[in-house]
């Protein structure tokens, strides 16, 4: 089983094939009637960020290089690593890729609050309202830059084998990502590629694919790039996992699949992005993509670029 998931995921064409609906169904009408009548007998909400240390989320995906499609290998996106209570309020820290890198977050409510860190050498922390998770209601996230958002309505669909509410935030025509009852993040598009939710531990229990320690094709041997701080505003340090020696080529694209700058054939482990385009030009705020190369190896990364 695990060797044909292994398979699939490195057809890239086959990837870019598929829909959301491939990767999520939309409920059945048995399965919604089943879905409202176990709701009705328990009405309690099942929380769209489930918080505890130890969660882990899997992820999968593809995206345009420039001229063909590439496979984003099967990885661990997103984990709580530690609590801590921080203003009286016991908060989870999320590791992973961008944009859950640094952030502690807590859950009030129908509302997702994150506390997120900026490090400018001192530490310093700032609140910021990260998710609303109401149909109907408009609010005004941190990362969106002042500009609101509004909760649609929920969609039944099966993620991992369970029936549940579905929320899709558009960020923009082009940008949107899906939020599942009970499991958090699950789905992102973008303008050239897309990743999806494989497998997640929540709360102790195994949903989807989650992998063995020795299986061989998950994060083993793959490369790694991280990004600090992260958002920025003006300049961002990005590291490539040290154990690797060879030089290693290094892009970043924004969401239109366009190629800012790239350094080409480098040997330093770490090297720093101004925010600026090849033509020397200051980027405007958003999301910026990196992709890394390290002879066969690849990965791929978020960055945000704030006012």
């Amino acid at each position: 089983m695990k060797l044909l998931v292994f398979v699939i995921l490195m057809n890239c064409t086959l990837l870019s094939a598929l829909s959301v609906d491939d990767y999520f169904p939309r409920a059945t009408p048995q399965q919604e009637e089943e879905y409202y009548t176990a709701k009705a007998n328990n009405p309690l909400r099942t929380s769209y960020n489930p918080l505890q240390v130890g969660n882990k989320w899997y992820f999968s995906g593809w995206y345009f290089d420039g001229e063909q499609d590439q496979s984003i290998p099967y990885h661990l996106e997103r984990e709580v690593i530690a609590d801590s209570l921080i203003d009286g309020i016991l908060h989870y820290q999320i590791s992973g890729l961008a944009p859950y890198n640094a952030r502690w977050m807590y859950n009030q409510g129908d509302s997702t609050i994150a506390y997120y860190m900026v490090d400018n050498g001192t530490h310093e922390f700032h609140h910021g309202l990260w998710y609303v998770f109401t149909p109907g209601v408009t609010f005004y996230p941190y990362w969106n830059y002042n500009n609101p958002i509004t909760c649609p309505h929920f969609e039944l669909r099966n993620v991992l084998g369970h029936v549940v509410n579905v929320i899709r935030f558009v960020d923009n025509p082009s940008y949107y990502f899906m939020w599942a009852e009970g499991f958090g993040p699950c789905y992102s598009s973008f303008d050239f590629g897309e990743t999806y939710l494989m497998g997640a531990v929540l709360d102790g229990i195994n949903y989807g694919i989650v992998p063995n320690v020795d299986d061989q094709f998950v994060n083993v041997g793959s490369l790694s790039i991280s990004s600090y701080p992260n958002p920025f505003s003006n300049c961002v340090n990005l590291k490539l996992d040290s154990k690797f020696t060879a030089s290693s080529d290094i892009f970043i694209y924004n969401l239109k699949g366009q190629l800012v700058c790239h350094w080409l054939d480098t040997k330093s482990s770490e090297v720093v992005w101004d925010g600026k385009d090849k033509l020397s030009k200051t980027v405007s705020p958003g999301i910026y993509f990196i992709k890394a190369v390290n002879g066969n190896r690849t990965c791929v990364g978020k960055l945000l670029k704030v006012r």
